[in-house]
């Protein structure tokens, strides 16, 4: 499907934005509180590192689900967007739609998560790609 060399510059290009989607949320602050929290759990000379450990795994789990259900509020906000009006233009930046502008929210905060979480997005979505393309019409469903 696809040559190493081309591969290697949608990976390239992918981990790039991803960095930028994750530097821009950082330097207005969207981390903050992650850091805050972190910082509490691992300074706090009353908690055993046995517990330390379970806390860390609960607040990270606890904030990627965080972190998903805002995604899932940008695909609200494209929905309804449609629902309404799909010629509307978006607020913010009008010579877009507000359909497309809840598009590119929602990949803006999927990449800063995988940034954040050290996920290798560009990877598995290539991967992914390439199954999906090994897969029968409609992935063997009649509709």
């Amino acid at each position: 499907m696809y040559t190493k060399e081309k591969s290697i510059d949608i990976i390239s290009t992918i981990n790039g934005l991803m960095h930028m989607c994750h530097q821009i949320a950082t330097d207005h602050g969207f981390h903050e509180d992650h850091k805050k929290v972190r910082e509490i759990i691992e300074d706090n000379a009353r908690i055993t590192l046995h517990e330390k450990v379970h806390l860390r795994t609960w607040f990270e789990a606890t904030t990627e689900q965080a972190e998903i259900a805002r995604m899932h509020s940008e695909l609200s906000e494209w929905l309804e967007g449609i629902r309404k009006d799909p010629d509307m233009l978006d607020n913010h930046l009008p010579h877009f739609t507000a359909g497309v502008v809840e598009a590119a929210d929602t990949i803006i905060r999927i990449f800063d998560t995988c940034a954040k979480r050290g996920y290798p997005l560009a990877q598995a979505l290539l991967a992914k790609m390439e199954f999906n393309n090994s897969r029968p019409h409609k992935h063997g469903k009649n509709s």
